[in-house]
């Protein structure tokens, strides 16, 4: 941002809300400008459209590795190849344009490599493949991010923990967690992936039969072919039916269910899906009410899915 009086960020519309409504703020407070480029209709990023958003003073792309609704992947290296081209083509300054990689949803579930997907930073989440809750890290790549001009704005001021990048005395027990849960979800990814994957084809199966034998509509949120999704993610709208009071119901029967996102699924509502939104289902009233999402853990097993989508099918048959 030092080459530039008010900095421009471009980000996506089906972004998560610790990304949009950062931008929000920081725009209300005058710090920068910001840009969403639309997804497709499968709720990933096109590179070309992202790229196309970038300005004389853009400083950074953030764009998510996999959405936390739908499940869908985005190729992060096609995004940084179209953005640096776009950023030479318009001869920034070199250095300006920086990419950053929204990795919560997909480190401990799909191969991630910051090497491979040419990216300046990428955020990691702990809870998200087994470390304990409150832990986080932002993978920065080189050193010039740390010193110099280019030096990051610390998260916290204070001490000089962190090489100035947060204050803080560091928590070491989460660290640790952190560092255990990356290496076993790394040793275990090929397992988890094919498992899971399983599992959810198995889920996606039984609503399929569910559905069609009672006369209702499916459709299925995301790209189709297993490299371009999630492998533990089922998000699917059941057309004439009001999700809501299905997802409240069956809580009750140890069903861990929600409409959207699992974060803010205590909202209560699906209709406020800013990501179907963006995929193009705004004015598809039936399709907001009807979404629903369900995720495969890693201790998930194949009887404990059949038996959720089960309890789920009869919630369906008495509504």
């Amino acid at each position: 941002a030092f080459h530039v009086d008010m900095p421009h960020v471009v980000a996506t519309t089906a972004e998560h809300p610790a990304v949009i409504e950062t931008l929000k703020m920081y725009e209300q407070l005058g710090i920068l400008k910001y840009t969403l480029a639309p997804v497709t209709s499968e709720g990933n990023a096109d590179p070309a459209t992202v790229a196309e958003c970038i300005t004389t003073s853009t400083c950074l792309v953030t764009c998510m590795h996999a959405n936390n609704e739908v499940g869908a992947l985005t190729d992060i290296a096609a995004v940084s190849r179209a953005c640096r081209q776009r950023a030479e083509e318009m001869k920034l300054p070199e250095g300006q344009l920086l990419i950053h990689t929204d990795a919560a949803q997909s480190v401990g579930k799909v191969p991630v490599s910051v090497k491979a997907m040419d990216v300046d930073m990428l955020t990691v989440v702990g809870h998200k493949f087994g470390a304990p809750k409150g832990i986080a890290a932002l993978v920065v790549v080189g050193d010039e991010l740390h010193e110099g001009p280019k030096r990051l704005v610390p998260l916290l001021s204070g001490g000089s923990q962190e090489r100035g990048a947060r204050a803080g005395t560091e928590n070491v027990p989460y660290i640790v967690g952190l560092g255990e849960a990356a290496r076993i979800a790394t040793e275990e990814l090929d397992d988890y992936m094919n498992r899971t994957e399983r599992i959810r084809s198995i889920m996606l199966a039984d609503l399929q039969v569910a559905c069609s034998s009672r006369g209702i509509d499916m459709i299925v949120h995301g790209p189709s072919p297993s490299d371009r999704r999630l492998p533990n993610t089922l998000s699917v709208a059941l057309l004439g039916v009001d999700a809501k009071p299905m997802l409240s119901a069956v809580g009750a029967d140890g069903v861990a269910a929600s409409g959207g996102a699992a974060c803010h699924s205590g909202t209560g509502s699906v209709s406020g899906s800013h990501v179907l939104v963006a995929m193009g289902h705004g004015g598809a009233n039936d399709v907001l009410r009807g979404t629903m999402r369900l995720s495969v853990g890693r201790l998930t097993t194949e009887d404990e899915a059949r038996r959720g989508v089960q309890v789920l099918v009869d919630q369906l048959a008495s509504s």
